[in-house]
């Protein structure tokens, strides 16, 4: 069945929007239980709020990109609502997928399909650049949401584009399919940018050439490029109390402004306009002792490109694409990366995939930075590019093979206990034991950032007991974007998980554990033999630290 038909429209609150994705909002009552989700979330906060009982409930935008700004992710972090009020993140993620497993079981049966949660194979799409811990996260909020930990599996979603694009045919078809062809996709979200570079196998199977890269720039930086601006024109205190102290209302302006996102194009002539909310103008003139709104912008650089009229803001195109810009500006600082890889210098063919894709005042703001700066000669946008990722997680859940190989993007390695020698070691880290002095945070690599994994590619390490009858090793896995960190403590060095082996019967000999860490997979997954009684523990992963 095709997956637009199956998904639908997402209408906005006012039905001036309507798209295939709906964006990350969440509305919880006050008893934490779920409400709503998406522009459906946002409507009935807007109602609540006209009620007097927003405050009551918990309103959260775009909560995704929280996990792209944190390494140290646990299993206990909060996130605020936009009120500021706390709520465990997990809930948070976990009532958002069970929304979305729902809505599917829900859009089945209504076609006389009644299908179980188990019979299923759930795709859940995180960005490439993502590290362990976020994947981790993801899957144990999927996981409390209801989907067998059996049935799921992880897709990265610049990656899943580009499976898609190879698999386009007919009038869609890109010119990528050739063997040998490099290219690089992009995939332009709400609030982050993700890129891979690939190349096609003879095979027909994808490549990943090197780390790829991303970022923590999408459409949310337009939003915060039109906010920025009204901080130029208003002043930082009266924008400052805005945000502060009128959050309806700055949802309010903010659903404006991305209706003339959506409609802003190359050959735009029309000025574009907002309403101005009730609260700015009273705060405004409050902040600026009886000022108003149209003698701040009359005294700005703005004053021949802005005009107030009906209780609007009425904006010169040219204006909304300096908004564009500011954003698309980080967009491409972060493909620059990737490209600037010595085996990617060459590559000529940008594929951009993602909600922002479509605009044609992004990608001509893209080719003016990048054609001319960089080798790419050519900017590809497939038809629908904001469905790529969805289409793409589909076919990849039935081709999971399409993938050859996929490039590190961190240095992993095991915490281990050393003898301690003055020659190489700092004292303050020297720890005794039974009278044997050891150094016990020592970063010891299994495998480094960069290193081209082929999907079930294994890196072999092993843990001995230190001390007679010990009862338990502990197999403490981290990660570090360096390529040769010294210790577990060393700056960009994080704990991905610690996973506790039982030692059966213990003794006063030595006991040997043999540990499989399986790359290339888009998660890692580890086995555990132990050398005295053969035991052996398949896909264990370490848990994300409480």
């Amino acid at each position: 069945m095709d997956s637009v038909i199956m998904n639908g429209h997402w209408n906005g609150a006012d039905k001036s929007v309507s798209t295939f994705k709906t964006p990350s909002h969440l509305l919880l009552n006050e008893k934490r239980e779920f409400e709503a989700f998406g522009y459906e979330a946002e409507k009935r906060y807007l109602e609540l709020y006209q009620q007097g009982r927003h405050l009551r409930c918990f309103f959260f935008k775009r909560f995704k990109t929280k996990l792209a700004s944190s390494q140290a992710i646990k299993m206990s972090l909060n996130l605020k609502d936009e009120n500021g009020k706390p709520i465990p993140a997990l809930k948070v993620f976990a009532a958002a997928i069970r929304f979305l497993k729902s809505h599917l079981l829900n859009a089945l049966r209504m076609r006389g399909k009644e299908v179980a949660t188990e019979d299923i194979k759930w795709m859940v799409t995180v960005p490439a650049f993502w590290n362990d811990v976020s994947k981790q996260f993801i899957r144990q909020a999927a996981i409390q949401a209801g989907i067998p930990a059996e049935r799921l599996k992880l897709a990265l979603e610049a990656e899943v584009a580009s499976v898609f694009c190879q698999n386009m045919k007919g009038v869609g078809k890109l010119p990528i399919h050739g063997v040998g062809t490099t290219y690089c996709v992009a995939d332009i979200g709400g609030g982050t940018t993700d890129v891979v570079f690939h190349v096609k196998r003879q095979d027909g199977r994808i490549k990943e050439m090197n780390r790829g890269g991303g970022c923590s720039a999408g459409s949310g930086h337009i939003d915060n490029a039109f906010l920025q601006f009204l901080v130029r024109v208003l002043g930082a205190p009266a924008v400052r109390e805005f945000l502060d102290e009128q959050k309806v209302e700055l949802l309010e302006l903010l659903r404006d402004f991305e209706g003339n996102k959506c409609q802003l194009s190359t050959s735009q002539k029309n000025a574009l306009s907002v309403k101005i909310p009730v609260g700015l103008e009273r705060i405004c003139r409050k902040i600026h002792k009886g000022e108003t709104m149209n003698s701040l912008i009359a005294k700005s650089v703005y004053r021949d490109k802005i005009k107030v009229a009906d209780n609007k803001l009425h904006f010169e195109p040219s204006i909304f694409y300096d908004f564009v810009r500011s954003a698309c500006a980080d967009i491409a600082r972060c493909i620059k990366a990737v490209l600037s890889e010595k085996n990617a210098r060459d590559c000529s063919i940008l594929i951009l995939v993602g909600g922002m894709a479509g605009s044609n005042v992004v990608q001509d703001v893209l080719k003016t930075e990048l054609e001319g700066k960089t080798n790419i000669q050519r900017i590809i946008v497939p038809p629908e590019p904001e469905l790529a990722i969805l289409k793409g997680a589909v076919m990849f859940g039935h081709q999971p093979r399409s993938i050859f190989q996929r490039v590190i993007r961190y240095t992993y390695g095991l915490r281990k206990a050393k003898l301690f020698n003055p020659d190489v070691h700092p004292e303050d880290r020297m720890v005794a034991l039974h009278g044997i002095d050891f150094i016990t945070d020592v970063f010891c690599p299994f495998i480094s950032a960069g290193s081209r994994a082929p999907v079930g590619f294994m890196s072999y390490d092993s843990l001995t007991s230190i001390e007679p009858f010990q009862k338990v090793i502990e197999i403490d896995v981290y990660f570090s974007s360096d390529l040769n960190p010294t210790y577990v403590t060393d700056k960009n060095t994080w704990l991905l998980g610690k996973i506790e082996y039982q030692i059966p019967n213990p003794s006063r000999e030595e006991r040997t554990i043999y540990i499989e860490f399986i790359f290339g997979d888009t998660e890692l997954l580890i086995n555990i033999t132990d050398r005295k009684t053969a035991a052996r523990f398949k896909n264990t992963f370490p848990e994300i630290e409480k």
